[in-house]
């Protein structure tokens, strides 16, 4: 068994544990997207697996966005900028067209907190890199007329 794979098998079971080993999986994730961003890359399929998994924490978010980001190909950063994004664009999309005065208030807060998470991955990225930007616009763009109908 590599490296990689030991690693990934490692953070998985532990994913599956009791909070205190979550949090130890979670963290190795962490320092893996801000340390080793070649890595997260070269490996981002079975990150976006663990991403699945755990896009709620906002450094995991910030992690891969920014080991994603530090990538060249334009489809590859297309692709998975799009990819994380995706949970919670859909999630917006989907929103009920009523009034703001209709929504409540768990949804009100799915809403912010998807908003939040978008902030994150945008903050994540690079600010000299404008084509990053233009990606994530792109979905902004999508979500748009829902955001603007709560106001």
């Amino acid at each position: 068994m590599c490296i990689r794979d030991s690693i990934f098998t490692f953070v998985s079971q532990f994913l599956e544990d009791n909070s205190k080993n979550r949090e130890a999986a979670i963290d190795v994730i962490s320092r893996l997207c801000s340390r080793q961003k070649s890595f997260v890359a070269n490996n981002i399929e079975d990150f976006l697996r663990l991403y699945d998994k755990l896009y709620t924490y906002s450094r995991i978010i910030e992690g891969i966005a920014s080991a994603i980001a530090s990538q060249k190909d334009y489809k590859f950063l297309e692709r998975y900028l799009k990819q994380i994004c995706s949970p919670f664009a859909t999630r917006l999309l989907n929103v009920p067209k009523v009034s703001q005065t209709e929504l409540d208030k768990s949804t009100i807060k799915q809403i912010i907190y998807d908003l939040d998470s978008l902030t994150t991955i945008i903050k994540s990225l690079p600010e000299d890199q404008i084509v990053l930007k233009d990606i994530v616009l792109s979905i902004l763009k999508e979500i748009w007329p829902v955001i603007e109908s709560l106001y």
